[in-house]
């Protein structure tokens, strides 16, 4: 993410929608700083990362995104209140890290800092991604469902 005087481009490439009918659903506020990661494991056992791509607007003036939202009819939440969302549709049953970045500024230095979750989409669900207090977290629109998380060592470089 680069920032330049109220003004921020982030300069990944967006989320792309994933055309199978089996497709899950996330949903993210378009002035929130937010990047998914895309994970493979490999046969040391660690997970390698695949590709990374953004939800969140590519540009922001003094905060607010200068593009509009992306809608592709999930159901209705209040946990954004009158923010503009974006809306994908993501292949599921892939190891997936959410992560939101932001900096921490102070009068003489200042450093980029992040929260993150781990989940694996599953087949069909409609998924929040919610960022409250700079801590990211994942909520399932179906009431009676978990997320389903994944653990593991991210390989080296």
């Amino acid at each position: 993410m680069a920032s330049l005087s109220g003004c921020s481009a982030q300069l990944k490439p967006m989320l792309e929608d994933y055309k199978g009918s089996d497709a899950a659903h996330i949903r993210a506020a378009t002035g929130d700083s937010i990047y998914l990661y895309f994970y493979e494991k490999q046969s040391s056992g660690c997970y390698k990362q695949v590709d990374e791509r953004r939800l969140s607007a590519g540009f922001a003036v003094m905060g607010f995104p200068v593009t509009g939202s992306k809608k592709m009819g999930m159901p209705n939440s209040d946990r954004y209140g009158y923010q503009p969302t974006n809306e994908f549709a993501i292949k599921p049953n892939q190891l997936v890290n959410i992560v939101h970045y932001w900096v921490d500024a102070h009068i003489n230095f200042s450093f980029q800092k992040s929260s993150s979750e781990r989940f694996i989409p599953q087949p069909l669900h409609n998924y929040d991604v919610v960022v409250k207090n700079d801590v990211v977290s994942i909520a399932d629109l179906e009431p009676q469902a978990k997320i389903i998380g994944w653990e593991g060592d991210i390989c080296k470089k």
